[in-house]
Parts: C-alpha cells; sequence; structure tokens
C-alpha cells in the first residue's frame, strides 16, 4: 500500500531507484565498539608484579595500546623473535599515529614506524642499565631509534638521566613509561583521540634538550 502510494505520488524516487538502487542504501558507519576505559585501569592496578606474570603483563598493555591508539596501531604482537633470533620484543606495533606526542617526534626526525614497547614488571627489583642497554639494543640504525621502556613504579629523575645519557651517546630514545603514565593516558583519553599523550612531550624535551 505504502509503495504504490510513493510510486503514485513520487515517481521521480521510483525512477531514481531503478536507475541506481545503491544511491539509497544506508550511509551510516558501524558503531565503534564501547572502550571500558575504567576496567582496563583498574586491571592494572590489580595486577600482580614478578616474572610468573611478565606476560599477563605484556598482553594487558597489548590490550591498553591497541585502545589508546586504535586504527593507528597494526599488527600488535608480543614476544617477537628478532631476525637471527638474536632478540626477543615483548610488544610491537606497526605505527601511524599522529597524536601531538608522535607529530613530535616526526618533526624531530625520530623513527617510530615499528613501535616497540619492552616491559618489565619487577616489583621489588628497579629498572637500571641493564634494561635500558637491553631496550637500546633493540633500536636499529637507520630503521627505528625509539622504544617505550615501561615499569609498573614512576619515573625517577634517575631514568631520565639513563634515557638522556643513551640519546648522547647513541641517538636512540628510550622513553620510560610508569603504570601511572598509562592510567593518565587512559583517563585523557575518554576524552580526546589526539591530545591524551601530549604530556610525554616534557619528558620527551628533557631527553633531547643538551
Amino acid at each position: 500500500m505504502a509503495a504504490r502510494i510513493i510510486a503514485k505520488e513520487r515517481p521521480q524516487l521510483v525512477k531514481a531507484y531503478a536507475e541506481n538502487p545503491h544511491k539509497f542504501d544506508s550511509k551510516r558507519k558501524p558503531r565503534k565498539p564501547k572502550i571500558p576505559w575504567k576496567s582496563y585501569a583498574e586491571e592494572l592496578k590489580a595486577l600482580g608484579t614478578g616474572n610468573k606474570l611478565s606476560r599477563s603483563y605484556s598482553l594487558l598493555l597489548l590490550k591498553i595500546f591497541k585502545a589508546l591508539y586504535g586504527e593507528n596501531l597494526l599488527r600488535g604482537k608480543i614476544e617477537v623473535v628478532s631476525h637471527g633470533e638474536v632478540y626477543r620484543y615483548d610488544l610491537n606495533f606497526l605505527n601511524t599515529s599522529t597524536t601531538a606526542f608522535f607529530k613530535v617526534l616526526m618533526n624531530q626526525q625520530v623513527k617510530a614506524g615499528l613501535l616497540m614497547v619492552e616491559a618489565k614488571n619487577y616489583g621489588a627489583t628497579d629498572v637500571g642499565n641493564k634494561e635500558f642497554n637491553q631496550s637500546l639494543a633493540y633500536t636499529i640504525k637507520d630503521g627505528r631509534d625509539f622504544i617505550f621502556l615501561v615499569q609498573r613504579d614512576d619515573v625517577t629523575p634517575e631514568d631520565m638521566g639513563k634515557a638522556k645519557t643513551i640519546y648522547l651517546r647513541h641517538r636512540s630514545i628510550v622513553l620510560p613509561l610508569g603504570d601511572s603514565d598509562l592510567i593518565k593516558m587512559i583517563e585523557q583519553r575518554k576524552d580526546s583521540e589526539s591530545d591524551f599523550d601530549a604530556f610525554l612531550e616534557e619528558r620527551l624535551q628533557q631527553i633531547l634538550s643538551a
């Protein structure tokens, strides 16, 4: 009945549909799945430390980084073995991010097209020179020169001093992050897709400054 009324009163619509029926297909994009930001932060706070939970920590970081940067981080993997089986990377992604922080990296000509994340699920043991040097070894000259070194504790001035020394000697950036930094990024990501990591620019500036 309705079809007959439309055909009688608006014949131009019938003609247009006959010529191109796909013109009337729905243009609405599918809704993006809602991300449980609060539960991610709670999982991070609840996860224990220690070697037995290292894989669990890496898997949680994989989930958090994919949620933070969305479709701009591709093919996220954990425990990737390098060519020649020399190294085992905790996490890596193909990176097309253009957030505030990564724009600064690009302007500084810092290569981060393959984004690596080294995860240290330490408890009582501090992240020290050994862990920073290990992260440095994962950067390859003329291939990439940036890596996140993620630890459970807050980043200290000593951590920043180690990162600065590595940059001055090798021109590679090992940027330390703590759980509290990730939680801050999660909280800010709820409101913005582009500025949630902007606070890391100050940390980067500390490393790059003479």
